[in-house]
């Protein structure tokens, strides 16, 4: 296998991991972005209530439910904060797309070699043709000077 067959290889295999690890990610935190939810949502209708009635006795009925709706809004941005920590490193991330670019640079290289190569060959190839114009051009003299 050639080096620069290794070289895609290995830029569509970091290409698959930072998307593997990406999805892995994003799956992980709506797990448990879902999971809160569903919590929060159970638990939710019942300690509001269990907090109103036990708060009416000291508060009004408005200044109660403010009270629960505030505690409600803080339980759900501790969970979603929480949330954020999920999934895979991200050193793995950072070491998938180190290996990306490295073969990028390494891509970019053959192919500013390979391109370096035809400027070369179209170059010995324009020199040939000049060299097989001057050889013509010496045979016509010649053949020139034969026939007189």
């Amino acid at each position: 296998m050639s080096d620069s067959m290794f070289k895609l290889q290995l830029l569509a295999r970091s290409e698959l991991a930072l998307t593997q690890i990406r999805t892995r990610r994003a799956v992980s935190k709506s797990t448990y972005i879902a999971f809160s939810l569903v919590l929060f949502l159970l638990g939710i209708g019942m300690l509001n209530v269990a907090g109103f009635l036990a708060l009416e006795a000291s508060f009004s009925p408005a200044n109660s439910a403010l009270i629960i709706a505030c505690a409600n809004g803080i339980g759900g941005v501790i969970v979603l904060l929480l949330s954020q920590k999920a999934g895979p490193s991200e050193n793995e991330e950072r070491m998938a797309k180190e290996v990306r670019e490295m073969a990028y640079r390494e891509l970019n290289e053959d192919v500013n070699d390979v391109k370096n190569r035809l400027e070369n060959l179209a170059q010995e190839v324009s020199n040939i043709g000049e060299d097989i114009s001057r050889a013509t051009g010496v045979l016509r003299f010649l053949l020139g000077l034969l026939k007189k």
